[in-house]
């Protein structure tokens, strides 16, 4: 179960990475908007993925969705969160509650996978905790860096409230640091039981994303993007490493990604309210 709560992290974090995205101009908006958001006690965010592959093995091909949605309560100051997150694939659900805390410089994950029922707990570094919840402050230190290729495409109302939509890319270079700094690079490795080559994010192509940032607030409120490039890149060189390691190397798998999409909506800035965690979930 750890090991699909940080896949579903990674995820997670991967699409948080995107939401100091944020031009006035774009990059003066975004200056304004990294300043504003760097100093949140507390955001609120909703997450839906969409992907849709084929794989193909020994000559056989199967079609597959996967849904996942989920959402965020998040405090900074200690970090506490709850996250509730649902993926759908086949016939199969999976439903995981999670919860974070911090005390000192300690960090602690409890883990549900049957909506509270049970519980499990394990330790956490900084960097991995960062990686479960994105980390505001670094993640606008990186991203600012894309703005130039940002351009307004109309104003939406996201949230009930007026917004104005940018579209742009981010590098693969770019998204390569991001997941470095978060430790979520690390943890996909992990995950997938391979150690990433140094190159895997070598060549990427750009990640097609687009940015709502309200209107009266000045906050970045959404962000959409399609990682279907990125997906059917990285995939291919990790399932080779996966294969390799397991003396596997030579088996003609391939995936072939035809959407992947993500959306997150944030909001509820410093109106989380307090974020308690259940008494056996602590107890685990």
């Amino acid at each position: 179960m750890k090991k699909t709560a940080r896949i579903i992290a990674l995820m997670l974090a991967a699409a948080m990475l995107l939401s100091l995205t944020g031009c006035g101009s774009f990059e003066t908006r975004m200056a304004k908007a990294a300043k504003k958001m760097a100093a949140l006690q507390s955001v609120h965010m909703d997450m839906d993925m969409h992907m849709a592959f084929s794989m193909s093995f020994l000559g056989e091909s199967l079609d597959l969705d996967m849904n996942m949605d989920g959402s965020i309560d998040m405090q900074t100051q200690p970090l506490r969160a709850k996250i509730e997150m649902g993926m759908a694939l086949l016939d199969a659900n999976l439903d995981m509650l999670m919860y974070l805390e911090q005390n000192g410089g300690e960090y602690t994950a409890y883990i549900s996978a049957d909506k509270g029922a049970s519980w499990e707990s394990e330790s956490m570094t900084a960097e991995e905790a960062a990686a479960q919840t994105g980390d505001l402050t670094e993640n606008l230190k990186i991203f600012i860096d894309c703005a130039k290729s940002f351009q307004e495409a109309g104003k939406e109302t996201v949230n009930g409230a007026e917004a104005t939509r940018y579209d742009g890319e981010l590098t693969g270079e770019s998204l390569e640091s991001a997941l470095e700094l978060s430790g979520a690079k690390e943890m996909l490795g992990e995950g997938l039981g391979a150690k990433l080559p140094a190159d895997a994010f070598t060549g990427l192509e750009s990640i097609p994303c687009s940015v709502w940032i309200d209107n009266k607030s000045g906050m970045v409120v959404r962000y959409d993007m399609d990682m279907a490039g990125v997906m059917q890149t990285l995939m291919k060189d990790m399932m080779e490493q996966v294969f390799a390691a397991q003396g596997l190397s030579g088996l003609d798998m391939k995936m072939d990604f035809r959407e992947v999409t993500v959306s997150v909506v944030l909001s509820r800035f410093d109106a989380v309210g307090e974020i308690v965690i259940p008494d056996n979930a602590k107890g685990a």
